[in-house]
């Protein structure tokens, strides 16, 4: 299954353009338990976080997988008589 922008040199790219962009915020860090901190809510502190290439490949593909899966699920457990 190909996952659009998640694979190959695109992955590459992707996570290059996000290192690079969080590159200040990790120097700034004094620690590395701060840069791991800080990496974990990125989301929550960075503004800019869900406008990056990469994390929008990557939330398409989350939800893509996640509503087939829900979607199953659902058929499994719905009631289709007495």
């Amino acid at each position: 299954m190909a996952m659009l922008g998640l694979e190959g040199e695109e992955l590459k790219r992707g996570l290059h353009d996000l290192i690079t962009s969080w590159e200040s915020i990790i120097r700034e860090a004094g620690s590395l338990e701060q840069a791991e901190d800080t990496l974990l809510h990125l989301e929550e502190n960075d503004e800019n976080f869900h406008k990056h290439d990469f994390i929008k490949a990557l939330k398409q593909k989350l939800e893509e997988m996640l509503n087939s899966l829900i979607d199953d699920e659902l058929d499994k457990h719905s009631t289709t008589g007495p």
